[in-house]
Order: C-alpha cells, then sequence, then structure tokens
C-alpha cells in the first residue's frame, strides 16, 4: 500500500520535504526527520498528497489512527470484518463524508481475504461488501486515478454476483392494468418470461389490486421462495392493524444518549503494569486498577512515540473510557480506553489527569447532563455510536480543563464528605483534542 500510496507524491498539495530514505524498507524522510513506523509513513505521505486523507478535524484524524491499528491487525480478520460489516450500516465511509486514509488501508487490508473468499463467508456482509466495492472503485477513477499509479492496486473483485434484478410491476397503458417488468423474466429464463410466471405475477397484480375494495377477494402474496398464495382482506386487515414498532421517546428535560456525555463511563485508574507491544512498535499493554471486583483491565494504547519508557506511564493516575466493548489490537485484548489530549496535527499526546483528591474507581461526569440510567452499556454504545457522536465536544481549554463543548461541563470528579472539594480533569496541553 506504502508503495501505491508513494506514486502521489509528485503530486503532492503542501510545501512539506517528503521523500524515501530507504524505499526498499518503506523508509521515509519528512522535513529532516526519519519516520520508519508503516502507519506514521503512511499519515505523513498522505498529508503531503492531500492533506483531508488524514481526516479533517482533529477527532476525525483520531479516528483514522485508530482504524490504521484495526488493519494493522491479522488475527482473526474474518471475524472482525462481519463487525465491520455493522459498523458500515448506514455509512458511506468509515471516517467523516468523505474517502479517507482509514477506507484505503482497511480496503488493502481486505483486498486479499475478499478476493480469495468471495462471495464465501463475506458475500452476506452487504453494508461491508458495499463500501469495498465502493473504495475499490473508488481509487481507480477520479482524483485518485489521476494522481496514483493503479497498477499497484489490489486484484479488483468483481461484486455483480451478490446484486439481483427485482421484478417490479409496469403500467401498460394501452391494456389500462400492470404487468410484470421483464427484469426478472430475463435474469430467470435468459430473456423470455414463461407463460407460468407471467401468470403467478398477473395473479399478484390483480389480487392486490381487488383485494384492497372488494369483500371475499384474495391478493396472491409471495413466500419469499417463489410461491405465491392467497391472502383474504381479513387477514390484510390484521395487519394493518398491528401497532407500529415503539420508538424511543425522551422526556421533558431528557437529553439523548449521542448529546449526552454521561452516557460515558469514564473512571479514575492506576497504571499497575506497563510493557511494550511485543509485536506493535506504537502500542504499550498495561494494567490498570479501575476499583473493579475483577481485578485490574487490560487496555492497549499508542503511546510509545510519545512516553519513550514504560517507567514514565507505571503508577500514573489515568482516566479510562470504560464502556466499549473489548477488541484485539494485534492480538492483545484491550478492554477499555485511555483519555489523552492531543493537538490537531496528533505530534503531542499527553495523558489526562485526574484531580489530586480523586481515587481510584471515582467516576467521571458532566455537570448540566442527566445521569439517571446513565452511563450506558457497552452494547448501546456500540450500536447508537454515542461515542463517535460524543467525540467531538471533548476537549481542553486555554488552560488545560478538560470539558465537554464548554467550561459548564467540565470532567469532574466530586469530592467527599471530610475531604477536599469537587474538581475538574486536566491535561498539560491547553486547546486539545481528547480521546
Amino acid at each position: 500500500m506504502l508503495k501505491w500510496l508513494a506514486t502521489g507524491l509528485p503530486h503532492a498539495t503542501t510545501e512539506h520535504k517528503v521523500h524515501w530514505e530507504d524505499e526498499e524498507h518503506f523508509v521515509l524522510r519528512a522535513d529532516g526527520d526519519i519516520i520508519k513506523e508503516p502507519n506514521t509513513v503512511a499519515r505523513v505521505i498522505a498529508k503531503a498528497i492531500t492533506p483531508e486523507l488524514t481526516g479533517v478535524l482533529p477527532v476525525e484524524q483520531g479516528q483514522v489512527v485508530q482504524w490504521q491499528s484495526w488493519a494493522s491487525e491479522t488475527e482473526d480478520i474474518l471475524g472482525r470484518a462481519v463487525e465491520l460489516n455493522t459498523f458500515l450500516e448506514g455509512r458511506s465511509f468509515l471516517v467523516g463524508a468523505a474517502p479517507t486514509l482509514a477506507d484505503i488501508q482497511i480496503y488493502w487490508a481486505l483486498a486479499k481475504v475478499v478476493a480469495l473468499s468471495f462471495p464465501g463467508p463475506l458475500g452476506g456482509s452487504v453494508a461491508l461488501m458495499r463500501w469495498f466495492d465502493q473504495i475499490q472503485n473508488c481509487l481507480r477513477v477520479g482524483a485518485f486515478a489521476m494522481s496514483h499509479d493503479v497498477t499497484h492496486l489490489p486484484q479488483l473483485v468483481p461484486m455483480h454476483s451478490i446484486f439481483k434484478p427485482v421484478a417490479m410491476p409496469v403500467y401498460d397503458r394501452s391494456k389500462g392494468q400492470e404487468r410484470v417488468g421483464a427484469a426478472a423474466s430475463a435474469h430467470e429464463g435468459g430473456g423470455t418470461a414463461s407463460k407460468e410466471s407471467k401468470g403467478e405475477a398477473a395473479a399478484k397484480v390483480k389480487g392486490a389490486r381487488q383485494g384492497d375494495g372488494e369483500t371475499g377477494e384474495k391478493a396472491a402474496s409471495s413466500d419469499g421462495k417463489g410461491n405465491y398464495h392467497a391472502q383474504s382482506q381479513g387477514e390484510k386487515s390484521k395487519k394493518k392493524e398491528e401497532p407500529a414498532p415503539a420508538t424511543e421517546t425522551l422526556g421533558k428535560g431528557e437529553t439523548a444518549p449521542t448529546e449526552n456525555p454521561n452516557a460515558l463511563d469514564i473512571r479514575v485508574g492506576r497504571l499497575v503494569k506497563v510493557w511494550p507491544h511485543p509485536e506493535a512498535e506504537k502500542l504499550y499493554c498495561e494494567e490498570i486498577d479501575c476499583g473493579e471486583e475483577s481485578g485490574p483491565r487490560q487496555i492497549a494504547s499508542g503511546l510509545r512515540q510519545f512516553y519513550s519508557a514504560a517507567s514514565e506511564l507505571e503508577g500514573r493516575m489515568v482516566l479510562v473510557l470504560a464502556n466499549l466493548k473489548p477488541r484485539k489490537l494485534v492480538g492483545f485484548a484491550s478492554n477499555g480506553m485511555v483519555l489523552c489530549a492531543s493537538n490537531t496535527e496528533h505530534t503531542q499526546v499527553k495523558l489526562v489527569e485526574p484531580p489530586a483528591h480523586a481515587k481510584v474507581g471515582d467516576r467521571v461526569v458532566f455537570p448540566g447532563f442527566s445521569t439517571e440510567s446513565m452511563p450506558l452499556t457497552p452494547a448501546q454504545v456500540q450500536k447508537k455510536k454515542v461515542f463517535e457522536a460524543l467525540a467531538a465536544g471533548l476537549k481542553t481549554d486555554s488552560q488545560g480543563r478538560c470539558m465537554f463543548k464548554d467550561e459548564t461541563h467540565p470532567f469532574w470528579v466530586a469530592g467527599r464528605e471530610g475531604c477536599e472539594a469537587g474538581a475538574a480533569c486536566t491535561a498539560p496541553l491547553p486547546n486539545a483534542h481528547v480521546s
């Protein structure tokens, strides 16, 4: 992928001086600095060519980095692809409203598996295959094709086999009635519809038209296998009377979970043990005590390029986002996320720090928002995409105080009786994004 990405460097739109120091081993020189870590190399190249590829907003830039970690994992690729299918339902791209490096890198990670197995295990993952087909064609046309060498792209996977033509009623003006379209008959019978199929379709259309207005008439309906059965007017009336599925309603003064930061379960934790991930250059593996009966959590964090020694982290108090679903990061089971502040370029990252009086297990809340029925479960957070919706509002002010949107909603740890008053969490990085 890096070789293909670098073919666009002659068309770079920024003033950054980027070129290969050692192309064979993918070592890059950018503005005089040597860069070896593959994901960082990819971001630097992409940003030099088209800055928007690494994300427009700070939250998007952070999400691109997270998806790069996802793409770097090689374990259980098919299982993780099924989870990705769920994430892509209702989405065109992984980050934002246009293709980013996240889409490119994950497409590349899946390309070989899809090419070898399609339409096997992944053929039924419609959202994933729709996204995959969109990205593989997007990289072959338009701006990408003009600036990059398409001969370096993975093999094009034909997706037409998962799309089936659907028969639709067509109004015949000459006869004043509906008839079935030719699409299905051409697909099934080589271009000529049989008398039987036409008869079934006509019965379906006629019954459907007459069943609404004549007592005793029956409308034909399909069982989903090409067989049609009669449906009485009474049966249709029962269906019409069935109540619509219940929808989530909000009481007076309540805020939707995707707008209420208290939906996030943020806990004070202590880094008990920290060690370098044996297979990922930028990851630390951590054991963090969050005061839970089950014992310390294991979490992987991309902090090695910002904290060079594990000893800089061990023993420190941190904030942990605890209601995320566990996931594997390069084979390491990670159960949560350590919150950090980062600048727009993601070149500076600092741990968010709880106030001095905070104890392990204390919960961070956001004044001004309801705590009733909060926080949500990990399954709810994933299904409603709560963190993605709230992430853009998590930040620090000019003094490094952490907040949601403005100073009236700080990351707050309550005080205790006979102890210090409550206080806000902070980070030694002002005007930063928190994630």
